[in-house]
């Protein structure tokens, strides 16, 4: 990105101020996997405070959800017991379905044929994620295909998206690196373009 190679990136929604302008595409939320016969697999969703004693099994801290997930905990002062952590999201599928833990992961990853239980996780009523974006620096050239594809990926990702099943209804942004202090509810912001 900063040497010029590429002009359209999928990070998270930017801060009020920021210099790059972006389009909203589609909500990334944190899930929970748990077995299916494990007390919490009863429940519609999951706080983030019901798993301050449970075995965890997490993405290593460069993901974006587990840092999301470190700063929920951070807000509700747990600490939580990490058992393993990976930098693949369907080896920890593998260590749920063994009966090692609860997996944290991202609402993009594609689960099929999972027999345990996932569910969203929460704080405060109110499911822990993000907007995803793309993004790019109105300063530089932006060419016609990508402006194509920008517009492609908007209007696919109202339709559908990784994890619409999970209908994000209210989603608390917890990521740290905004300037807003209040929660960023499931409604996406307009289009800066």
């Amino acid at each position: 990105w900063r040497r010029g190679r590429g002009r359209s990136v999928w990070p998270r929604d930017q801060g009020p101020g920021g210099s790059l302008q972006g389009r909203v595409l589609f909500p990334l939320g944190v899930l929970a996997v748990l077995p299916s016969s494990h007390p919490l697999s009863a429940r519609r969703t999951i706080e983030v405070t019901g798993l301050a004693n449970e075995r965890l099994l997490l993405l290593r801290r460069g993901f974006m959800t587990r840092q999301l997930f470190d700063r929920a905990c951070q807000v509700a002062h747990i600490r939580p017991r990490i058992v393993l952590e990976s930098g693949s999201p369907h080896c920890l599928l593998a260590l749920v379905e063994g009966g090692h833990g609860i997996a944290i992961i991202p609402s993009t990853v594609r689960l099929i044929n999972v027999r345990q239980r996932v569910l969203p996780l929460e704080q405060d009523g109110r499911q822990i994620g993000l907007w995803m974006s793309v993004i790019w620096d109105p300063k530089r050239y932006v060419s016609p295909p990508a402006k194509i594809f920008i517009d492609l990926a908007s209007r696919f990702t109202q339709r559908q998206y990784p994890g619409k099943s999970f209908r994000f209804a209210r989603l608390v942004d917890s990521f740290p690196a905004t300037a807003q202090t209040e929660p960023v509810l499931a409604t996406p912001p307009a289009d800066t373009r």
